[in-house]
Formats: C-alpha cells, structure tokens, sequence
C-alpha cells in the first residue's frame, strides 16, 4: 500500500513539473501573415504567380520544421481585377485596417505580420502597423526613406527585405578603397529609377565617409544617347579620370566598352565597373560580355571590366525550385522558361520564402526565450532583426542595423581563356568585405598585372608626378650646360684678349714705327721748278 502512495506523488509530481517547466509542450503559436500585394501588374515581381507558390511551399515547410508547434496561416488582401498600384493602393489600407480590428480577440495568442511593397501605400500601412505594434516586411526600401545605417529612422516595426541601394553603394565605395581608387566618375542611365538613387546614395556616403576621401565625378546619361555623345562624354571624363563606374544596362555598358578603343581608354590604364541589381533581361546578363574565340577585339577592355550583381541563391536548390514551379503550374497555370529556375529569376519570389521561415524563426526565439508565449509585438522582433546575419534554406539574408536587407553580391571578371565572364569573389554585405576564390584575380592588362592607379603616374597632364621630377631634372641639366657654356666662353674671351694685349704690344725692333698720335700737321708752301723731265719740290715750313 505504501508503495502505492508513493507511485501516485511520483506520479502527481511528474505531472505538475511537466506542467510548470514545459507549458509550451502542450501549446502551439498562431501565426498569420497579411500579404498586401498586388495580383498581377506588368512589370512587377511581386505578382501572384511568382509569390504565392513560394509563400505556400514555405509554409508546409516552416510548420513541418518546427514539427506542428507553429500554426501558420496565409492571408492574401489581394484583388484580380485591380489593374493599377492606385486601384490596390485605394482598399489595401482600409481592408486590412478593418480585418485587424475584428481581430482583436485573437492578438493576445497570435503573431501577425503584412508583406507589402510600392504599388501600395506603405506609409500608410506602416503607420498601422506601428500603431498596433505588427510587424512589417516591404519588398520595396526606396518610398521609406529611411538610412538603414541608423537604427533610429524611418518607421520602427517596418523591415526591407527588398532591394536597398544603399548596400549596392557601399560595396561601390568598399571596392574603390580596397583598390585604393580616390578618384573616379560616375556615368548614370538616368531612365531607370535603380541607377539614379544608386548614384545619389554613392554621393551622399562618400561625403559622410571620414576614413577615404572620395573625389567623385558624375555625368548623367539622357535616353537616346548616340555613340558620337557617348564618345565625347568619355573623352571630357578621361581628362580627369581613370575609374568609370557605371551605372547602366549592361546594353549601354557594351557600347561604352566598345568605344574605348578610339577613345584610347583599352590599354590597360583605365578600369570600369558595371554594377546590376539583378541578372534579368530589365537590366542584363553578365554573359552578354562574352566573346568568341575568333573575336579577339575589344576584349583588352574587358580585361579592365569588374561587373557585379546580386548573388544568387544556393546552387543545390533543384529540389525546392522544382516544388515551385510545380506550384505554380498547378495553382495557376504557369510554366517557367525551360532553363529558368524560380528563385533565381525573381527576387520576388525568393523573398516570399525567406519572408515566411524568418518570421517563423523569429516567433519561435521568442517562445524559447520567454519560456511561454511568444511576445509578438513588432517592435520587439524588429529589433531582433537588426544588424544580424540570418542563415536560411535559401542562403544568407543580412540585415542592417536600420532595419535594411543588405544583399551579398557577386563579383565577375574576364577569363581570357574563354573569353567570358566568370565568377572570381563574392561581397560579403554583413562583414562588408571581399573574399576571391580559389586564386582567381581581375586579369588586368598592365605591365605589372596590377590595377591601375586612379592618377597616372605624370598626372592627367603629363607633365605631373614623376615627369615632372624628370622634367626639372632636365630643366636643371640644360642650365647646367648653358652656364658651362657661357663660363668658357667668357673664359676663352679673357684667354684671347690677354693673349692679344702680351703679345702683341710693341717690340725693340719696332720702336721706330710712329705713333700716329704724335703727328701734327702746319701750314706749307710749295713751289714746283720743272727741270730736263724732272720735277723739284720745295717745301717751306711757314
């Protein structure tokens, strides 16, 4: 009997320890997520069939991972009939506004979060989401204006997961001090909207940067621009430069290339750097810079060309991409390009993953760290965020300490053995440095195979550096030379004119000679007497 009594309290405290130490063992997280996107718009990778299929498949994926725990819901605001960013712009706000506060019940015990971008109103949909404390991902940074450097601006719940050309410029600027480049011009495509605040950021970060000095100078292409325009814009920029980074479709940055020759930029003295968000058909193809074995022009140029680009995801992916594609044949009838994989063809659709596992993961910290149910307030798990470092299915997201994602980039350079660009390093965005791979380096065409310097060696006039040294050392010779001259002369001179004054004087022998000084002439009358043939003179000295 007594041992009985002692089986029942083991048992009884078995069962009241599980219950105080593991009261989320019996308990599972709601999460929702409030995707406020367009549905289809032309020019947008946000679209339904890019997004949805990766945001469902993320889902399964996310629940299975943390093995039913985390109840994750998908709530699209989204309207097919909406043909304009105004039509979505006009309901998104109040739909979600209106869905939230019959919700009321359920924020205690549930995570919420809203996907949005800039064919919506994000400023009015991060005010809400910072009045009701909810966090919020943006695929577009730009309309926020916020610096993602500093943890205090711009809306505080609110976090970029999209495109941010700020950390595009600081890869720009870090790679212009890792080649100790202080000097440099900036030709900007002004059509495209990447390419104009990318060269606003670089300026206005080269301005704020204490550690390099940055003389940077910017020429702004108009669309339309003729070769002949384009050919006096990099004869006016050489006069001062030797770094051109460019900032424009890889289309424009073949003609640029292709000009160098008969501007005399292709002998090894000057480098480019072409940068591109995104390896698609909008901006270009590092592929397009090839050359065929046959085809040995330009390609001296290419030599001095380091192009980058975002890194693309993971390369042992196939499985995943496949379950997408999969999803969206099926969901809605659309069939990628044969070669074309998912993730890699649209930001949009990886971030669609990434949005889903990171808030997953970052609810579940939040349980572990509390103990009991997660503290879902957005400005707690936006601050989690900051300047950190995530490791995801697809690879590396950083985020900055402003709340910004930071992409890692790819950088490419020309392997003269096949005559195309290849991959030789990456920019790592959180630790902001560059690492190359497997001893690959730019193939620069100078004579010692290193980059050229920003200021030539006798300066953009010639006549500078060390010419100049070389010149006064010339100038000094030449004096030289004429003040040796003048001296043996003057001293030849000195030699012949004493020569002259000695030996030349009067002698004994010559004492007779008159002195021409000493003659006086007077007065004479002369008579003539005629004589047998002769004449007589008479002189009489009067």
């Amino acid at each position: 009997m007594s041992i009985m009594k002692v089986s029942f309290v083991v048992l009884c405290l078995t069962c009241i320890l599980g219950i105080s130490f593991f009261p989320t063992a019996i308990q599972t997280v709601n999460i929702e997520i409030l995707v406020a996107l367009q549905y289809d718009l032309p020019g947008y990778s946000t679209g339904a069939v890019f997004t949805r299929p990766a945001f469902n498949l993320s889902q399964r994926n996310s629940v299975k991972k943390y093995d039913g725990a985390h109840n994750i819901t998908l709530r699209y605001f989204q309207n097919i009939s909406h043909k304009s960013c105004d039509e979505v712009m006009a309901n998104n706000v109040n739909d979600l506004s209106a869905y939230l506060y019959n919700q009321q019940e359920r924020r205690n015990d549930t995570c919420y979060s809203i996907v949005t971008n800039d064919c919506n109103d994000q400023s009015g949909l991060s005010g809400l989401a910072a009045g009701l404390d909810i966090l919020m991902f943006s695929y577009n940074p730009g309309t926020l204006f916020k610096d993602y450097l500093d943890p205090k601006s711009g809306p505080q719940t609110t976090v970029s997961v999209g495109v941010t050309s700020l950390g595009y410029a600081i890869a720009i600027l870090r790679l212009l001090q890792y080649n100790q480049w202080r000097r440099s011009a900036l030709l900007v495509e002004t059509t495209a909207g990447f390419y104009r605040d990318l060269a606003t950021i670089v300026l206005e970060r080269a301005k704020l940067s204490l550690s390099w000095i940055y003389l940077l100078e910017v020429l702004r292409l108009e669309g339309g621009i003729s070769d002949h325009e384009l050919q006096a814009a990099l004869e006016t920029t050489k006069q001062n430069n030797r770094i051109y980074i460019l900032l424009m479709t890889v289309k424009l940055a073949l003609r640029v290339m292709q000009l160098t020759e008969e501007a005399g930029m292709a002998n090894g003295e000057y480098a480019f750097i072409n940068v591109q968000p995104f390896q698609v058909a909008a901006f270009g193809f590092a592929s397009q810079f090839s050359r065929t074995q046959n085809d040995t022009t330009k390609s001296t140029a290419l030599r001095s060309l380091i192009f980058i680009t975002y890194r693309s995801p993971r390369s042992d992916l196939s499985e995943l991409n496949s379950q997408i594609a999969e999803r969206a044949r099926t969901l809605h009838n659309y069939t990628y390009p044969n070669g074309i994989q998912p993730l890699d063809s649209s930001i949009g659709t990886q971030t669609a993953y990434d949005i889903v596992e990171l808030f997953a993961l970052l609810v579940n910290e939040s349980s572990i760290h509390r103990n009991q149910l997660p503290a879902c307030n957005g400005l707690s798990l936006a601050e989690r965020m900051a300047n950190r470092t995530f490791s995801l299915t697809t690879g590396k997201m950083y985020i900055s300490p402003g709340r910004g994602r930071f992409l890692d980039l790819d950088v490419f350079a020309l392997n003269t053995s096949t005559l195309t660009l290849q991959v030789i390093g990456m920019y790592d965005s959180g630790n902001r440095t560059f690492t190359w791979f497997n001893g690959w380096t730019i193939p620069w065409p100078t004579i010692n195979g290193k980059p050229p310097t920003d200021v030539p060696a006798c300066g953009f006039s010639g006549k500078e550096g060390i010419c100049a040294a070389k010149a006064l050392s010339s100038l000094i010779s030449t004096l030289i030379a004429v003040v040796a001259c003048v001296s043996i002369l003057m001293a030849f001179a000195l030699v012949t004119r004493w020569f002259v004054l000695h030996f030349n004087g009067p002698t004994e022998t010559q004492h007779w000679k008159l002195d021409g000084g000493n003659l006086r002439f007077a007065m004479m009358t002369v008579s003539a007497t005629l004589s047998e043939g002769f004449y007589m003179v008479f002189a009489d000295r009067r």
